[in-house]
């Protein structure tokens, strides 16, 4: 379970909105004067997220709490919306580069095409399947307990 702190911000009926900020862990290190990761954290990092989650929990404004979401969820979201598009891409970029090859086409214009459709069908395809097929009640982060 991947674990992170919130603060409670609001409370409606059995749902609360809690809000966590994204940090970043660089800027530790003796060179982040000089570094251009940490100049660039400083400018896009820390950001607050906002959630509305549900509970049975007996909170009020202000209190801490740790909000969890499941690690196997995370790994096969991760890999269906970053590995499959990737795998789809070099896909359709080999069946272009086939067809070029058999038809004798020249250039890498062919291989481009079909690898840019095979991505661009594979990122319609995935929008459509979570929104309509995957439930999202499964992937949404559950308050554990109060902090």
């Amino acid at each position: 379970m991947i674990e992170e702190r919130a603060t409670v911000k609001a409370i409606d009926g059995n749902g609360v909105l809690v809000q966590t900020t994204k940090q970043s862990s660089c800027g530790g290190c003796q060179q982040k004067d000089s570094c251009s990761t940490s100049v660039l954290d400083k400018y896009f990092g820390n950001k607050q997220i906002n959630m509305k989650l549900s509970t049975n929990l007996n909170l009020s404004v202000g209190d801490t709490v740790t909000v969890g979401l499941d690690e196997a969820i995370f790994v096969r979201l991760t890999l269906l919306i970053y590995l499959l598009p990737l795998c789809v891409l070099i896909l359709f970029a080999v069946i272009g580069q086939q067809l070029s090859d058999h038809y004798m086409i020249g250039g890498e214009a062919l291989t481009i095409s079909f690898g840019l459709v095979g991505f661009i069908a594979c990122f319609y395809g995935l929008k459509y399947l979570i929104r309509q097929r995957l439930d999202p009640k499964r992937f949404n982060p559950i308050l554990l307990n109060k902090a």
